[in-house]
């Protein structure tokens, strides 16, 4: 069956098209929504190979948090996630310019501790894979993740 949430074999361009990923790479697609910063919140998230076709998909409610929390919550899930099927090489995709400049530079010294905590649990499960990035991608071309993270957050 086609996926019907993305073309398999479009790239992400200007226009926000989506893009398989290379051949032996999981794609995911992750966001993380809270209705306010410290207001019902939750994660969403979709993780595909190379062929397109999804490999899991996810919606899930966590009660009250902010949104960077909510966003780094959604990273950890989806490398638990990929590691336990097997993935070594990830792309991560999600639009937090917060959450990304962390995995990215390892400022931690001006977040708060379960947040820096969150992102050294993340970069620690990346140790044992053999390739994981992150990419802070436009908002709308996160669409199919933040529909499935507002999904929980609305009917939580």
């Amino acid at each position: 069956m086609r996926n019907r949430l993305c073309h398999p074999l479009r790239k992400i361009n200007k226009e926000g098209r989506c893009s398989s990923p290379p051949w032996g790479v999981l794609k995911l697609n992750i966001d993380g929504s809270s209705r306010g910063n410290l207001c019902h919140a939750s994660r969403g998230g979709v993780g595909r190979d190379s062929s397109g076709d999804i490999r899991f998909i996810f919606s899930i409610y966590k009660g009250f948090h902010t949104n960077n929390l909510m966003e780094a919550l959604a990273i950890l899930y989806v490398v638990e996630r990929s590691c336990a099927l097997g993935w070594k090489q990830n792309i991560c995709e999600y639009d937090s310019h917060v959450v990304v400049t962390l995995l990215n530079e390892h400022q931690l010294d001006k977040v708060s501790w379960h947040l820096a905590m969150l992102i050294r649990h993340i970069l620690w499960l990346c140790n044992s894979t053999e390739s994981a990035t992150f990419n802070r991608i436009p908002r709308e071309w996160n669409g199919v993740a933040d529909c499935l993270a507002k999904w929980a957050s609305d009917h939580g």
